[in-house]
């Protein structure tokens, strides 16, 4: 199981504080599902989500049946769950945990699998080599799977940025049609303003308040 180490230094060259844990997972593993009555003995986890996806979260919160909920604000969190890409760059709101002490997991990329392990390791759930509540998980994302990680993750961290307060707008990246009304739902989700502007190919979807 994977254990907190404290980070020394921050991504950018800042100090970080020698209390801090910052966890990353490893090699993928399937969890067994907690008892009703082991259930009511975990910590309930407040989890705030920086460039990972909240829907494959909750997905795998309900099917782990954990007493664990999704937050939008960093002042509300007990943990935060990040990805090692936006980790090493050291953005606002993963040093403010930092600096009050929250620990920060770092997900070696945005997969249900590194999700599930995590999740795992937070509760302590036991290793099982079957799960009928997950379908079978591979280690490593597809071509397809690799192109949406990354709109879900350029456009999380973009409204990250607006909400707070770091930017008051951002500009996406080109992208088709389709992909646009994702990042379109994913914003509304988030309840922040996205229009697409531009001409094709190179319209796109720009992020605000």
């Amino acid at each position: 199981r994977n254990e907190p180490r404290t980070s020394a230094q921050g991504a950018q060259g800042l100090q970080r504080p020698s209390s801090t844990q910052t966890i990353t997972s490893q090699e993928p593993r399937t969890a067994q599902l907690p008892t009703p009555s082991s259930q009511n003995s975990m910590q309930a986890q407040r989890i705030y989500l920086f460039g990972v996806s909240r829907d494959r979260l909750q997905k795998i919160i309900t099917a782990l049946n954990v007493p664990a909920t999704i937050v939008r604000e960093l002042s509300e969190a007990t943990m935060v769950m990040t990805i090692k890409n936006y980790y090493r760059q050291g953005s606002a709101p993963l040093r403010q945990a930092e600096e009050h002490g929250v620990p920060v997991y770092v997900l070696r990329n945005n997969t249900t699998t590194q999700m599930e392990r995590q999740l795992a390791d937070v509760f302590h759930l036991a290793a099982s080599t079957e799960n009928p509540y997950l379908p079978p998980q591979r280690s490593e994302p597809n071509d397809t799977e690799r192109g949406l990680d990354d709109v879900i993750l350029e456009t999380e961290s973009a409204i990250s940025q607006v909400l707070n307060g770091e930017r008051n707008q951002v500009d996406l990246q080109p992208r088709s049609s389709y992909v646009r009304r994702l990042q379109h739902q994913i914003a509304e989700r988030y309840n922040v303003r996205s229009q697409s502007h531009g001409r094709e190919p190179n319209r796109r979807v720009k992020i605000s308040r």
